[in-house]
């Protein structure tokens, strides 16, 4: 089984957005994070937190 995540969006018929065919289209695939990197991605959040707080 892969770790992906899909996403649909449901829009009600009357409320479809009108489709502007010179926006080109773009698939985005999001892939569920591990917990390894998780921790890093948390830590590296962290750090950078704490330099935007020194400064002030």
């Amino acid at each position: 089984m892969e770790n992906s995540v899909a996403s649909t969006r449901v829009v009600s018929p009357g409320l479809a957005p009108a489709i502007d065919p010179s926006i080109p289209t773009v698939t985005i695939t999001a892939k569920r994070m591990t917990p390894a990197e998780k921790l890093a991605y948390d830590q590296s959040v962290n750090t950078q937190l704490i330099a935007l707080k020194s400064v002030e």
